[in-house]
């Protein structure tokens, strides 16, 4: 299962019961980087880019977001500040 990369207005605190949840974390200072869909669209506050085939000619400054991987297990406990893009995978 795969969440769309996106961000929340409010504190996100994930807490990982079973399996295994790979996150992807953006400061808010890569905001330009992750071409967010306008405000007021359907899809405000996610990702334009696909994280499975990111589109450099499209997306030319996506190749600048530095994202930090973070895998949980069972018992881990994620704070996600607001403003923070997040893309989520079931490992």
């Amino acid at each position: 299962i795969v969440y769309h990369c996106h961000y929340d207005l409010n504190p996100n605190l994930h807490v990982q019961l079973v399996g295994h949840k790979r996150f992807i974390l953006f400061p808010p200072s890569d905001y330009k980087c992750l071409y967010p869909f306008p405000v007021h669209h359907d899809l405000d506050r996610r990702s334009m880019v696909d994280f499975d085939n990111p589109d450099s000619q499209r997306f030319p400054r996506w190749s600048e977001a530095r994202g930090m991987e973070v895998v949980l297990k069972p018992g881990d406990v994620l704070y996600i500040p607001p403003l923070w893009f997040h893309h989520v995978q079931t490992a």
